[in-house]
């Protein structure tokens, strides 16, 4: 009997080790999970504070951030695509690792107009500190800048670098006035003709001349040497993107000469004296909105008509899109984009729309609308989807838009001129810390 019961007890003995063996700490299965109530005696890294967003460039970010952990062993840095008004979702999901101790980390983006999420933590080499999160939009920050508003316009142009305003005073229809974008003259009042009004003016994209359309003539005055180098006939006038041709419309139809040496390259046939043209992105072609009939592409190399595309063109205005896959037409009021390479309609606005002008950005345009009370406004829209990404301007009248080469300034002017500056911007949100796991 005796031996019998110390059998048992020493039984019992070893089955209360085992139980107190299965209460007491144990270590995580060796499959890789992350266990956050684990204690494996290490403290966590604490969340860094001050997250914040600047722009190093058109394409750049910089996060800048106040490290409090002393221990980590490298800082681990998420990057997301994210949902946010007025952008489309980010491009590149990716996760980068820094040395431990940063403050800092600069990220070239991959596109314009799109929105991230940033997740920035310390760790360790067996856990993950809590972390700081930033949401960044990459858009068009606006800041007005004061123009001479002495002046009212009957005739104005923008040049490409957004430095120079030509303008022809209204009553003043004979005199060409040159200013800088902030009100300052530039020089004195010329006068191609006293007796000639003045219409329009065109600036040729590579700042070389400065197109003035007047009574059946087109006079190029040479913005270098300031002489007035030669002169076409014609009643309006666009420049190829590159500045090399030069499309003039006159009674006959449209022409394309060579700017360098004058030379008519080519009559356009069935081209039309009063209708809407412009150079394709690309310079390959000279399109012509002829109502019903469509937009006809003719070859810049040939002259031949190359293809129609079966789209309506009224009279007005013929844009197209800076990556050349959008063309815009419109005309009192009536605006719309079709795609280029099937003529499907990708925007109809249902409000009134008076011009459009498409931003070298990346899916930008400036749209000049009406408000609720039928008053004209500015929008900037994501030409991806066409949502309104800002709104301003209310009630400042109606007038032709451009942008400068840049995208930076963008310019509206009628009676008057106005000059808006943009920049890019980072916008950022700061959101409450969270924490991701790593498997």
């Amino acid at each position: 009997m005796g031996y019998s019961l110390i059998r048992h007890l020493f039984i019992v003995l070893i089955f209360s080790v085992a139980a107190l063996a299965c209460d007491g700490p144990t270590t995580p299965a060796l499959n890789n999970e992350y266990d956050p109530d684990f204690d494996d005696g290490f403290p966590k890294p604490t969340a860094p504070s001050g997250l914040a967003v600047t722009t190093m460039g058109q394409q750049t970010l910089r996060l800048n951030w106040t490290d409090h952990s002393s221990f980590e062993e490298e800082y681990r840095i998420d990057r997301n695509h994210v949902a946010l008004a007025g952008f489309r979702p980010g491009l590149g999901v990716a996760a980068f690792s820094l040395e431990a101790d940063a403050v800092s980390f600069t990220d070239d983006v991959p596109s314009f107009t799109r929105a991230y999420d940033y997740v920035v933590r310390g760790a360790t080499a067996v856990r993950e500190g809590d972390s700081t999160q930033v949401t960044a939009g990459y858009g068009l920050d606006r800041m007005v800048t004061p123009t001479n508003s002495e002046f009212a316009f009957a005739a104005a142009a923008l040049s490409p670098d957004g430095t120079v305003l030509a303008g022809v005073e209204t009553g003043f229809q004979g005199r060409i006035f040159f200013l800088t974008t902030d009100g300052d003259t530039l020089a004195d009042a010329l006068q191609p003709n006293a007796r000639d009004t003045i219409r329009r003016l065109r600036f040729s994209p590579d700042g070389t001349y400065l197109g003035v359309v007047m009574e059946e003539q087109v006079r190029f005055l040479n913005l270098t040497s300031g002489q007035w180098d030669f002169s076409l006939p014609g009643d309006e006038i666009t420049f190829s993107p590159d500045g090399q041709h030069v499309a003039i419309q006159n009674r006959v139809g449209i022409r394309i000469h060579r700017v360098q040496d004058r030379q008519l390259l080519h009559a356009l046939e069935g081209s039309r004296s009063i209708s809407p043209f412009t150079f394709s992105r690309d310079g390959q072609f000279l399109v012509e909105g002829q109502g019903r009939d469509g937009a006809v592409f003719y070859s810049v190399a040939t002259g031949q008509k190359v293809k129609t595309l079966p789209v309506e063109m009224e009279r007005g205005f013929l844009l197209f899109s800076p990556d050349g896959t959008m063309l815009a037409t419109g005309h009192l009021g009536d605006l719309k984009v079709y795609k280029v390479d099937d003529g499907s309609e990708l925007f109809d606005p249902p409000r009134r729309v008076w011009t459009i002008a498409f931003s070298p950005y990346e899916n930008v345009a400036a749209v000049l609308t009406e408000d609720d009370d039928r008053k004209p406004v500015i929008h900037l829209m994501n030409t991806q989807t066409w949502e309104v990404i800002s709104e301003w301007g209310s009630g400042l009248g109606y007038g032709a838009l451009a942008w400068t080469a840049n995208g930076h300034l963008l310019a509206r002017g009628k009676h008057h001129f106005d000059v808006w500056s943009f920049e890019p911007a980072w916008k950022a949100v700061t959101r409450v810390p969270v924490e991701i796991q790593r498997f």
